[in-house]
């Protein structure tokens, strides 16, 4: 009875690191740049190891990936997305830009180095300031 016990706790165990395994090489679009997912720690082993040349490192991780897109995977399911396909970028930022909001957890990180201007606001309070700003470069003023 004892065994049960403590067997069913490993096997559970083993069972999730099985599926997290299947799951994220299914969903991961980064199986052609050797960008490996590890089981509950995502990819923050990778992000540590090239912490002190993280730019050049994203960059040919970019230049390699067919949709020069990367996906890192966090702890919890948290997502991280990476582009520089200029097609992306363009959707994001003009075409469906209410469709991806930073959120207040991004928002309240970055205040400290963006302040509460354009380059940090969502929604009605964004385009509030985007007429303001376009007025500002736009008028015969200066």
């Amino acid at each position: 009875m004892d065994f049960f016990f403590v067997s069913l706790p490993l096997l559970l165990l083993l069972f999730i690191i099985i599926y997290s395994q299947i799951i994220s090489k299914k969903l991961s679009p980064n199986s052609k740049t050797n960008l490996k997912a590890y089981p509950f720690l995502g990819h923050i082993p990778h992000l540590l190891k090239h912490r002190h040349d993280a730019l050049e490192w994203i960059s040919t991780l970019l230049s390699e990936s067919p949709t020069h897109s990367i996906v890192f995977n966090f702890p919890f399911h948290t997502n991280g997305f990476i582009t520089s396909n200029a097609t992306n970028i363009e959707h994001i930022l003009k075409t469906n830009f209410s469709n991806c909001p930073k959120g207040n957890h991004t928002i309240s990180f970055l205040e400290d180095f963006l302040g509460l201007g354009i380059f940090n606001f969502d929604g009605d309070h964004w385009n509030w300031q985007r007429k303001v700003a376009n007025y500002e470069f736009c008028s015969g003023s200066g």
